[in-house]
C-alpha cells in the first residue's frame, strides 16, 4: 500500500519551527496527523474518494481556511472546490498549480455517515503546513456536511480517474505573449508534368564500307575498298498511351 510521505524543511522564525510537508501527489494516501484512520485516494493532490475514523482535535488549525469553510458549507453540488483564504471561489483552479489556496473537500467515516467539510491550506506548488502539536494540516473542518465523497471501495476508481482527466484543469504557460507583425505572404506553385515514353527497338540492315591502304614491298601504294552488309538496333520513342 502506498502511504502518504513528506519533506520536512526547518527554519527558526522567532523562536519557532516550521515544518513543510508534501503529501503524496497520486494514489493513496494515509497516515495524515490528527486523523485517525483517514485514508483517501489522489490524483495529484485532489480527493476522489476516501474516509476518516476519527477528528482532530482543533477545528480551525490556524485561520487560514475558516472563511473558505464556512463559503464551502454552502455548496452541495460539488464535493471538492477552492477559495482564497478570505472565502472567495476560485474557478478554473487546481491544488500545485501556481497559486496558494485552501482545498476543500467532503469526507463520511468508515459507516458512511457523519459527512464533515475539509479545507486544508496549500502553497502554490502542493504543500502544507502540520499545525503544531498534533501535526494536522493547517486548515478547518467542520461537523454535518451535507455532500460527501464516496468510499473507495464502493466505487469504480478507474472510471472516477477517467472522469477527473476529461475535467481538470491542467498547468498551462501564463507568461508575457509575443505576437509577431508579419507581411502579406507570397506562394510560388510550381507544377511539374511527368510523360512516359516507351522505347522499343528496330532492327534495321546497314551497310559498312571501308577503304584500306596496302603499301607493298617495291613501295607501291594501293587501296582496296571493302564493303559488307549488317543490322544495327534503332530505338523508336514515343509517349505511352497510360
Amino acid at each position: 500500500m502506498l502511504r502518504l510521505f513528506w519533506w520536512r524543511t526547518f527554519s527558526l522564525l522567532s523562536g519557532l519551527v516550521t515544518t513543510i510537508c508534501v503529501p503524496q501527489r497520486d494514489g493513496i494516501v494515509d497516515s495524515i496527523g490528527g486523523w485517525e484512520g483517514m485514508i483517501y485516494r489522489a490524483i495529484r493532490w485532489e480527493p476522489i474518494c476516501g474516509t476518516y475514523i476519527g477528528l482532530p482535535p482543533y477545528q480551525d488549525a490556524l485561520q487560514h481556511c475558516t472563511a473558505a469553510v464556512m463559503s464551502y458549507r454552502n455548496i452541495t453540488d460539488n464535493a471538492i472546490a477552492y477559495f482564497d483564504t478570505s472565502g472567495v471561489r476560485y474557478l478554473n483552479a487546481g491544488i500545485g498549480l501556481g497559486r496558494a489556496l485552501c482545498a476543500c473537500f467532503s469526507l463520511s467515516n468508515g459507516e458512511g455517515t457523519n459527512p464533515v467539510d475539509i479545507c486544508w491550506y496549500f502553497n502554490e506548488i502542493g504543500q502544507y503546513t502540520p499545525y503544531f502539536g498534533w501535526n494536522q494540516p493547517v486548515g478547518s473542518y467542520r461537523p454535518g456536511a451535507a455532500k460527501s465523497l464516496k468510499k473507495c471501495n464502493e466505487v469504480d476508481v478507474p472510471a472516477l480517474q477517467s472522469q477527473w482527466s476529461q475535467t481538470a484543469i491542467m498547468p498551462a504557460f501564463t507568461g508575457p505573449v509575443q505576437t509577431l507583425q508579419l507581411g502579406p505572404s507570397t506562394v510560388v506553385q510550381t507544377v511539374v508534368q511527368t510523360q512516359t515514353y516507351v522505347l522499343t527497338p528496330t532492327l534495321v540492315p546497314v551497310t559498312i564500307t571501308s577503304s584500306s591502304v596496302i603499301t607493298g614491298s617495291n613501295g607501291q601504294v594501293t587501296t582496296r575498298d571493302v564493303s559488307y552488309v549488317t543490322t544495327a538496333a534503332i530505338l523508336n520513342s514515343g509517349p505511352s498511351n497510360g
